[in-house]
């Protein structure tokens, strides 16, 4: 039994730090509804009693989480008491805790969640992945971001990441639905065997998305997913436009916690969602 008492003091949190990091970005990530052209983030550090340290990272995005760097801030360090004195161990408890005192600031919980559990996972000598039991090492094909930018700019990229053996490509549009089209289009006759991720991250009308997926399909194009088209609150407009041009829709600014990942499955508005533990935090996410 006191060999159980230790180890849990050991897991205490007795300090919780942060601060803020300017990141230059390589090329600047412009999406339908905003721009960046540095990372303006959030580092966390929390110390337990036996000396561990974990690091956290919190990265709001207005324009996808709601949150800007100075708010998180403030939320963030108005959060951090609630982790003194308690055990790394309960971090499910602590977890749920940040959230009934800030829902709204999910980057800022889940700074503070990365940080406690990178600590208590280094303390216990294991990857963060063997917390939650498993691992599923599967070999997948992912997607590379392209950020809407000119036609020369895309084709820059566009080969840049095709000479690094990628074929799917999540391009970035809903500002100018024309642009759009010309953008994948040109891509489409250069590169060969690859498809198109489409999201507009809130910028589409439903009738502009239509014509964008229309567009795509008259050039020949594969689009294999439409992500966030239209406004986070039109789960109606999400439904249409998976009915109307037959390609699978994502919800990804639609869902920020899990009673709005239930609406969304309710109301068949999607067939995937973006789940995105900054727009949640850790918990909210597994669940």
């Amino acid at each position: 039994m006191p060999a159980r008492t230790t180890s849990v003091n050991s897991h205490t949190i007795q300090r919780v730090e942060i601060w803020p990091i300017d990141v230059p970005i390589t090329d600047p990530f412009v999406v339908a509804t905003g721009a960046r052209v540095t990372a303006q983030n959030l580092f966390m550090r929390v110390t337990l009693r036996d000396g561990t340290q974990g690091i956290g990272e919190a990265a709001p995005f207005p324009e996808v989480g709601g949150e800007d760097r100075a708010s998180c801030l403030a939320v963030a360090t108005g959060l951090a008491p609630t982790l003194i004195g308690q055990s790394a161990a309960e971090h499910q408890v602590i977890a749920d805790k940040l959230y009934e005192e800030a829902p709204l600031y999910p980057a800022a919980r889940c700074g503070l969640e990365t940080a406690m559990l990178d600590a208590y996972s280094r303390s216990l000598r294991i990857p963060l992945w063997q917390l939650w039991g498993s691992v599923d090492v599967r070999d997948r094909e992912t997607n590379i971001t392209i950020p809407i930018c000119d036609l020369d700019k895309t084709l820059e990229l566009t080969q840049s990441w095709y000479a690094k053996g990628f074929r799917l490509f999540k391009m970035k549009v809903g500002k100018d639905v024309e642009e759009d089209i010309r953008r994948l289009e040109t891509v489409h006759y250069t590169l060969p065997n690859i498809a198109f991720i489409g999201d507009g991250n809130q910028g589409f009308s439903r009738e502009d998305c239509l014509l964008f997926a229309a567009g795509v399909k008259k050039f020949g194009g594969r689009l294999v997913l439409l992500e966030q088209p239209v406004i986070r609150d039109d789960l109606e407009g999400l439904q249409a436009i998976r009915h109307l041009t037959g390609v699978p829709v994502a919800a990804d600014e639609s869902v920020r916690s899990l009673d709005d990942a239930r609406q969304v499955a309710r109301m068949h508005a999607a067939d995937y969602i973006n789940i995105k533990i900054m727009k949640t935090g850790v918990a909210e996410a597994l669940r």
